[in-house]
C-alpha cells in the first residue's frame, strides 16, 4: 500500500467515525463528506456489478443512491473505509438480487403481452434466474463455512485485492487463496447443482 492510499483510507475512516459519532443517520454534514469522498469508487463498484448482470434493468446511480439510503439509515458499526466500502457492496448486491426477484415476479403474472419472436429473448432471464443462483450459494456457503464466504464477498463484490482482505479479516494472505478455491468451487457446484 502506498503512503498516498493509506492517507486516503485514513481519511475515509476519519470520516466514518465522525458520521457514526453523530448519530444522525443520512441527515449528517459528516455522512454527506463521506460519500462524496468515494462516490467515484462506489460508483465503479455498482457500474461493475449491474454490467456483470445486463438483465437487471438498474442504472449504476439508482443502485449506488439505493444503497447509500440504505446504510445511511442503518446502524450498522463500521470499523474502517474498507469495512464500509465492502458493506456498501453487500447492499448493492442484496439491492440487486430483490431486483431480479421483483423481474423475475412481474414476468410470471400480470396482464398477458403479445410478443413476437423478434420479441422473445430468453437471455435476460436466465441472467436473472443464475444472480439469485448465486445469492443462494453464497448464502449457503456463509452458513457452512462464513469466512470463505465474506472471502468470496470482499473479492468479488467489493473488489479487494488479497492483502487488504487478509488485513480486514485478520488472517494471511495463503487464508485468503485457501478461502478463495473453497469458496468458488462450492458456489460454482451449488449454481450448476440448481440448473
Amino acid at each position: 500500500m502506498t503512503l498516498a492510499t493509506h492517507k486516503v483510507e485514513n481519511s475515509l475512516t476519519t470520516m466514518l467515525k465522525a458520521w457514526q459519532a453523530s448519530r444522525q443517520g443520512i441527515e449528517a454534514v459528516a455522512f454527506n463528506t463521506l460519500i462524496e469522498a468515494c462516490y467515484e469508487q462506489l460508483r465503479r463498484i455498482a457500474a461493475m456489478r449491474v454490467r456483470e448482470r445486463g438483465a437487471i434493468s438498474v442504472s449504476p446511480s439508482e443502485l449506488l443512491h439505493d444503497a447509500i439510503i440504505c446504510i445511511g439509515e442503518s446502524d450498522a458499526d463500521l470499523k474502517n473505509s474498507q469495512h464500509f466500502l465492502a458493506t456498501m457492496s453487500l447492499k448493492m448486491r442484496s439491492l440487486l438480487v430483490d431486483h431480479a426477484r421483483g423481474n423475475l415476479t412481474e414476468r410470471r403474472g400480470g396482464d398477458w403481452l403479445r410478443v413476437t419472436f423478434t420479441d422473445f429473448n430468453l437471455a435476460p432471464t436466465a441472467a436473472l434466474y443464475e444472480l439469485i443462483a448465486i445469492d443462494e450459494a453464497l448464502s449457503e456457503l456463509d452458513s457452512a463455512e462464513p469466512r470463505a464466504a465474506q472471502v468470496m464477498h470482499l473479492s468479488y463484490f467489493a473488489d479487494m485485492k488479497r492483502d487488504d482482505i487478509a488485513k480486514l479479516l485478520g488472517i494471511s494472505p495463503a487464508s485468503v487463496d485457501r478461502d478463495l478455491r473453497f469458496g468458488r468451487a462450492f458456489t460454482m457446484y451449488r449454481v450448476q447443482t440448481r440448473q
